[in-house]
């Protein structure tokens, strides 16, 4: 692949067709695929986002589950650069070391080879959908495949999204009682709330 050249013009926009053709060049087991529901992957299918960051000076991709979140304090650990120094790419450097836009970078097939950390939790997966060059596009392709094509490093650089605490039936009811009129005193005796739905069909 090219070399990164700062200096001169912004490169061309890359897209879907353009991922595409590099799949087929380099005869990648991978397809671009319309966008995919995440509610309707089996298991061991996940869909990951390439993160665009500067590393110093120097672009880098971080390619995590889409739920979760990078961590750059560990990515500057790993690279044993001051925390400071590691940061996320701004959209212009994004096309310029990617030739794809920010929400878009497929983890492989950049304009310029960038060193890529894959984490751990991706490679936990067996099915995975990346960036595919356009919005309503995806790279399918299996995690293995993802890491050769890649080049990557497997290391822990995410925080996993915290799931949200679940609630007790005393929160529920109080949550409805705030909304709803009080069928009884304040500060009374704790009860349950039952709640009918009725449903309505046309034919």
């Amino acid at each position: 692949m090219a070399s990164v050249d700062d200096t001169g013009p912004a490169p061309r926009r890359q897209n879907s067709e353009d991922l595409a053709t590099y799949i087929r060049a380099h005869g990648l087991a991978a397809t671009v695929v319309p966008e995919v529901d995440p509610a309707t992957l089996p298991p061991g299918s996940a869909i990951v986002k390439s993160i665009v960051l500067m590393a110093g000076d120097a672009p880098l991709v971080a390619v995590v589950l889409l739920t979760d979140r990078v961590e750059e304090r560990k990515i500057a650990d790993i690279l044993k650069l001051a925390r400071r120094r590691v940061r996320l790419a701004k959209p212009e450097e994004v096309v310029r070391h990617t030739g794809f836009v920010v929400g878009t970078v497929p983890p492989f097939g950049h304009i310029c080879e960038i060193p890529t950390l894959v984490d751990t939790a991706v490679m936990r997966m067996c099915r995975l959908y990346g960036g595919g060059g356009d919005p309503d596009r995806e790279v399918e392709v299996g995690a293995t495949e993802l890491l050769a094509y890649c080049r990557g490093r497997v290391v822990d650089i995410a925080m996993a999204a915290a799931a949200p605490p679940e609630e007790s039936e005393e929160d529920v009811i109080k949550a409805a009682g705030a909304r709803l009129p009080l069928p009884w005193p304040k500060d009374g005796t704790l009860v349950s709330l039952v709640c009918v739905v009725a449903t309505r069909r046309c034919v």
